[in-house]
């Protein structure tokens, strides 16, 4: 199929047609044959195969060599390579060039524009039609539109032939002297992209082809004018205003970029009201002088740059012209289409003058103070690399229970896990009863549905209380309260002393997010916490199996997809993070990110998705798969993950799993094994269940996770009925680096007597 440059009448165009040959067409095939006969002086460019490389490594950018070259051939199907996709002839150059059909051409000549332009709003911007008249300032805008592919087809107008002097701003070569300025951009562009439509009205505009312009085979979407003739610039934006076509225009000075929405304004006055009382044909006939105080108007006098005014003191005298530098005018392509793209693609709306001015903005005292932050590797705090210690305790129990007796239970009940180290907890201690409140400062984030994490976390505290009294010789006397605020209250009573094993364990237990190669965790430890689950009256689900842990880490990869792009639950979640060391021991609740046990790159990346106007971006444009790489990781490294189930959904069970949970883990520490929290997933299920209405999930991340759970609950056996109080990763290997500090007694606790 031949690709011709359509033309308006005039002298012959100095540029012959490229031909496109796809070789599955019988009269391309017999073409191409031909051309090759006749021409055997062509220079061939076969590179099919390393574009199709491209084109499956794009679509699959996690994928080993081997395995793209295996797709590779799945794609061609057993087809000829050198039948594959398109052959083009660039007469000019003499060159056969083999490139992919179009939509895949395409497809990976934008690979590298996502995510700042999507796969969708590419497919849009393909669509446009977009009038260029003037080729100087004009050349680089097309050229640039080209590369970013803003737009489809283009009509370029200009009557002017490249001259020397032409090419300190003009992209062409010293044997281009001569040539059409439409030619040589025209060129230009089908070297970028040869699937571009392109019109060329080599004579430039006038009044008998003004309308073809604008109308022919399809009326422009845009209109970008860089025409020195004052008349025919007015004319045009007359055209434009009455057809509802926007307009830009760049003055290559000071970066000065007018924008005209007169697709929205169809009133709006032409070049914004600076040629009052004046229409096209009043400036038909005026000679250079009489343009002058027009012109100067248009740009503004008080705003041209003093050189520029200085420069046209002396036009006619020691220059013969007005002066454009090549770095102007590779601005202007670049403020020209960053604009085009955005009015095509609806973010733009507005008209107006804009100033991108280097020299204002690249001056001294200008420049921005480069404040990074704390270094990612910042050392953390002291405290955090050593376990801490229980309070000294009594030497015997006593009536009425000591002081002594009491902080130390009730620093055991701080050492408890909870969501985001948040310590969401309060105590006012009234003689032998502990009344147990959730401090809403910390408590009830988006992903803690209804409080349910929050109940099981006072669970655990209440364990480890109960152990450490049982240790001083008093019974703990529960009453789970389950209100909001009111979680339970804890009376000791006189007992005999019973001292358990897990008592030493608690002020060493810690969350181990290590990431060592996966290895396996002896059976006799997955039997003793299963014993232990079991004991209380619940159930630890395990995965053990390589295949059902990769599994899993990609339906946990999708969850944090729908955590990190949800707005509540992403501010929530960021809100544990404590990134240095002033703010760890300052704050002493949160995350310190040291204990993440992030490489460098991983920390950094963790900053970009701290960010709420990336996430809601990446919300926007439907992307944020690599969110989840944190969690694929971990599962990755995983001996086991483990799903630990109550009897029951009610906040009760919740409470009582909690007390479970501390057990489990306070077992697996003593036996050496590493324990890491991932609840996001089960307490996410959590709200599919008790809220239809939910004002925190939107109905795309209901759907989203409505098909994960079927999987999910077929990986671990989990049946209707029973409350999912904690999942976790399971890891053999080094402990951690550091630990999470607690807030002191005295924040969290009162005492009447």
């Amino acid at each position: 199929m031949s690709h011709s440059l359509p033309r308006h009448p005039g002298h012959e165009p100095s540029a012959p047609a490229i031909r496109l040959f796809s070789l599955s067409c019988v009269e391309d095939r017999e073409a191409f044959e031909q051309l090759l006969a006749s021409s055997p002086a062509l220079r061939t460019h076969d590179t099919i195969d390393s574009q199709l490389e491209e084109l499956l490594r794009s679509r699959n950018p996690s994928r080993s060599a081997a395995e793209i070259s295996t797709l590779v051939e799945a794609h061609v199907g057993g087809a000829s390579r050198h039948d594959y996709g398109t052959w083009v002839h660039y007469p000019w150059s003499g060159r056969l060039v083999h490139i992919l059909p179009r939509e895949e051409f395409r497809e990976v000549r934008a690979d590298r524009n996502r995510h700042k332009i999507t796969s969708s709003e590419q497919a849009a911007l393909r669509e446009a039609t977009i009038g260029i008249v003037g080729l100087s300032v004009g050349q680089s805008a097309a050229l640039t539109m080209a590369l970013e592919g803003v737009g489809g087809k283009f009509r370029l107008a200009d009557f002017d032939e490249l001259e020397l002097g032409n090419m300190n701003r003009l992209r062409a070569g010293v044997h281009e002297i001569g040539l059409l300025k439409t030619t040589i951009a025209a060129r230009g562009m089908l070297e970028v992209d040869p699937y571009l439509e392109i019109q060329v009205f080599d004579q430039g505009l006038d009044d008998g082809n003004i309308e073809a312009f604008f109308s022919e085979q399809g009326g422009l979407d845009l209109l970008v004018d860089e025409c020195d003739d004052l008349y025919m610039k007015v004319r045009l934006r007359e055209r434009a205003r009455e057809l509802g076509i926007p307009v830009l225009m760049d003055t290559s000075d000071r970066g000065m970029l007018d924008i005209e929405r007169f697709d929205l304004e169809s009133d709006r006055p032409i070049l914004h009201g600076l040629l009052p009382n004046l229409n096209a044909e009043l400036l038909r006939d005026l000679d250079t002088d009489e343009k002058v105080p027009h012109v100067l108007r248009i740009l503004g006098e008080e705003q041209l740059s003093t050189r520029l005014l200085a420069s046209m003191v002396e036009i006619g005298e020691s220059i013969s012209t007005w002066p454009q530098l090549g770095s102007a005018v590779a601005l202007g392509g670049a403020l020209v289409t960053h604009a085009a793209r955005r009015i095509l693609l609806g973010e733009l709306c507005s008209s107006g003058r804009f100033y991108v001015d280097l020299d204002g903005l690249i001056r001294a005292g200008s420049d921005f103070a480069c404040d990074g932050g704390a270094a990612p590797d910042e050392a953390t705090s002291e405290e955090a690399l050593r376990p801490p210690s229980l309070p000294g305790s009594p030497a015997k129990a006593s009536t009425p229970i000591s002081r002594t007796a009491l902080e130390r239970i009730l620093t055991a009940g701080t050492y408890a896990p909870s969501a985001g180290n948040t310590q969401p907890w309060r105590f006012e201690v009234r003689g032998a009863l502990i009344r147990c409140l959730a401090d809403h400062r910390h408590a009830f984030s988006a992903l803690d549905h209804e409080g349910r994490a929050t109940v099981a976390t006072f669970g655990a505290v209440i364990e480890n209380m109960a152990l450490v009294a049982a240790s001083l010789g008093y019974r703990s006397e529960v009453d789970f309260m389950g209100e909001r605020e009111h979680i339970a209250d804890v009376r000791l009573l006189p007992a005999e002393t019973a001292t358990s094993p897990l008592v030493a364990q608690i002020p060493l237990r810690v969350t181990n997010r290590r990431t060592p190669s996966r290895t396996v965790v002896p059976s006799d430890d997955l039997q003793a916490l299963a014993g232990v689950a079991e004991t209380g009256g619940g159930c630890l689900h395990l995965l053990t199996e390589d295949a059902d842990l990769d599994a899993l880490g990609e339906l946990m990869a999708v969850a944090d997809r729908v955590v990190f792009l949800n707005e509540r639950m992403h501010a929530d979640t960021m809100s544990e993070f404590r990134w240095t060391r002033e703010e760890v021991e300052r704050t002493r609740d949160g995350l310190d990110v040291k204990t993440l046990e992030l490489s460098p790159a991983d920390l950094a990346g963790l900053r970009v998705i701290a960010r709420s106007d990336v996430m809601g971006t990446l919300a926007r444009i439907g992307a944020g798969k690599g969110l989840g790489a944190m969690s694929r990781r971990w599962v990755r490294s995983a001996s086991a993950m483990a799903l630990l189930t109550m009897p029951g959904p009610t906040p009760r069970s919740f409470f009582e799993g909690g007390r479970l949970m501390q057990r489990v883990w306070l077992t697996a520490s003593a036996r050496g094994v590493g324990l890491q929290p991932m609840t996001s997933l089960p307490y996410l299920f959590g709200r599919l269940d008790q809220a239809a209405d939910d004002e925190v999930l939107g109905e795309d991340e209901r759907m989203s996770l409505l098909e994960l759970r079927p999987a999910y609950n077929a990986l671990f056996g989990v049946t209707a009925g029973r409350s999912q109080v904690l999942l976790c990763r399971l890891v053999m290997g080094h402990p951690p680096t550091a630990r999470a500090l607690r807030r002191p007694l005295g924040e969290v606790a009162s005492f009447t007597d």
